[in-house]
């Protein structure tokens, strides 16, 4: 059973992000956000608590008929308590009868200084956002009387046919008092310094006091900050909303907004900030590539230095016949790649061009798991993977639908203690699902005396101890590699029955190479048959074919000479069954 919160678990939740960041971040905070924290404090309990549920619900406009709360006594009272604190601001209300429109211009971004009129003249995506902002507050008896329309007309029909219709038209339709919640720059800060990142928020406090995800306990040095400067805030914060305007740039495509949006990235910042732009530079020149604006991705791929920009740049130039200017790309991947997909797809590459050169190459060799042909009936709402889960159970298999939980999870529970010790400067606040350096090369490097005990209990056989022990201990606590809901206690005594140490010595330590990418394109299905072995299952319907990261993981190989792990990775092509008869054969010990 989930825990009870208790009356004003959020306000108490804010106060401690409130806290927090006063006593941690003092000194970096603006003087806006210092008034923030002093006006909160100045209003009543019940203002603060209103103020605060307007932040966990969806805005940034509220009707106060929708605002109940049994621990607010006068909800009225206290948003006039927030209007003259400037927490909210009111939008309309009722003055001698007449309805009268107040502060409008407050609701665009770009904040337009003047009055409606000019407003509705303007031809900007803001004043679009704004009119469905106010559409959505409504009823559908109200989109119905200010469009004079059938009250059996579908809300999602009325709301169409009222983006015609003018602000100030809408807004006489609006009830008498409706505010929009302000100061919420200070809040993304607030939530920034908090938690590094801008899409975390108060849920976490929530889903960890109701026992759903709690998190880890360990050491929060008090020396050690996220953010050293302002500046650096400054950085982070810019490029988190960068981020933000691309994906809404993306919603609705055009080639000429995103080549001006992507040549105003900044090309310098902390590394934090590097990463963000060139996460964005990838999704907008990936985009401009699909619109086949091919000089213009290859543009701002080249300014990015995150995969997959280099590949995408080969395979554009390929496209494009430039063969000469794909080999240089290909050549640089090869002196210095940034991981293994890119490094496959450099030697790869490099054959196909010298094939277009007609010049010798010899294919690159890459490992092939078995291929199976599995003809099976379909079955309304079952997907291809249940399928042929329940196909091996038939024949007398325990069969799990696991993908990238299986081995991951096994990871995640024996180095768990490696995941969580104390490191300076990597822990900053108490809702991390790992270490701030975990998907960095400095995580091994830094913990390598743990990470060979680790290693060392695979040798002793401890490891199954260690795994079990850890699995009971800590359910459900958030980890990055452990799925709770996929790893029972029946997949992990199986597995560590059935799948040999030596197998998850070479997993792991391809895992560790690269944190990032190599937790991910593991097989659909394990299948352990009823005496011993297992075997991993790759599932594609009619037409589907391996994904490049899942056919480097078809053949693992241990670089020390005295061991090898070969896993039995075996690939079933579903094919619909037409008519009588059985399916295909049953599965094989690994």
């Amino acid at each position: 059973m989930p825990n009870v919160l208790p009356t004003g678990y959020y306000h108490t939740n804010f106060c401690t992000l409130l806290a927090f960041v006063q006593e941690r971040y003092h000194d970096l905070l603006a003087p806006t956000e210092c008034a923030f924290i002093d006006d909160f404090h100045d209003l009543t309990l019940d203002a603060q608590r209103l103020y605060v549920r307007l932040l966990t619900r969806k805005g940034p406009l509220y009707r106060s008929d929708r605002l109940s709360y049994h621990e607010i006594a006068d909800t009225e009272a206290m948003l006039d308590e927030l209007s003259g604190a400037d927490f909210v601001i009111p939008l309309a209300f009722h003055q001698d009868g007449k309805r009268r429109i107040e502060d409008l211009r407050t609701m665009t971004v770009q904040n337009v200084d003047t009055d409606i009129g000019v407003i509705e003249n303007s031809d900007n995506d803001k004043l679009r956002d704004l009119r469905r902002t106010l559409l959505a507050l409504l009823t559908r008896h109200e989109l119905s009387s200010l469009l004079d329309a059938n009250r059996t007309t579908r809300k999602s029909d009325l709301m169409d046919q009222a983006e015609q219709c003018t602000v100030t038209a809408i807004a006489a339709h609006l009830p008498a008092r409706i505010v929009m919640a302000t100061r919420l720059e200070e809040i993304v800060y607030f939530r920034l310094l908090f938690f590094g990142n801008t899409h975390q928020g108060l849920t976490e406090f929530v889903l960890r006091d109701l026992g759903v995800a709690p998190y880890e306990t360990y050491t929060i040095d008090n020396a050690s900050r996220f953010f050293s400067c302002r500046n650096h805030v400054e950085e982070v914060r810019e490029a988190y909303a960068i981020s933000d305007h691309g994906y809404n740039l993306l919603e609705q495509p055009d080639i000429n907004r995103l080549v001006a949006f992507a040549a105003d990235i900044p090309e310098k910042g902390s590394s934090q900030a590097l990463r963000l732009y060139d996460r964005t530079r990838n999704q907008v020149a990936r985009q401009l590539e699909r619109m086949q604006a091919w000089d213009a991705a290859l543009q701002i791929y080249r300014q990015s230095q995150r995969h997959p920009s280099r590949e995408r740049q080969v395979r554009v130039l390929i496209c494009l016949e430039q063969l000469d200017d794909a080999q240089r790309v290909v050549d640089g991947i090869l002196a210095n790649p940034w991981n293994e997909e890119e490094l496959e797809f450099a030697h790869l590459s490099q054959h196909r061009i010298k094939r277009k050169q007609n010049q010798p190459s010899t294919v690159p060799a890459r490992c092939e798991p078995r291929a199976n042909d599995l003809t099976l009936k379909p079955e309304a709402d079952v997907g291809v993977e249940e399928l042929v889960r329940r196909h091996f159970e038939g024949y007398g298999c325990d069969a799990f639908y696991v993908e990238n939980s299986l081995f991951t999870g096994l990871f995640g529970l024996l180095f768990w203690d490696v995941i969580f010790s104390h490191q300076p400067g990597v822990f900053f606040n108490e809702f991390q699902r790992g270490p701030f350096d975990l998907f960095s090369a400095d995580f091994a490097h830094s913990r390598q005396s743990q990470i060979d005990e680790c290693f060392g209990s695979l040798g002793t056989g401890e490891y199954t101890h260690r795994i079990r022990a850890t699995f009971r201990g800590k359910f459900p606590v958030v980890n990055h590699f452990v799925h709770w809901g996929v790893l029972d206690e029946a997949i992990l005594d199986l597995s560590l029955e059935r799948i040999p140490a030596d197998h998850l010595y070479s997993v792991f330590t391809r895992m560790l190479r690269d944190l990032r990418n190599n937790r991910s394109g593991f097989p659909d299905l394990v299948v352990f048959p009823p005496r011993s072995g297992y075997e991993l299952i790759e599932v594609k319907g009619p037409g589907d074919a391996l994904q490049k990261h899942q056919r480097r993981l078809s053949l693992i190989h241990i670089s020390e000479p005295t061991r090898q792990a070969e896993m039995s990775y075996s690939v079933f092509c579903l094919k619909k069954k037409r008519g009588g008869g059985g399916g295909g054969g049953g599965g094989g010990g690994g």
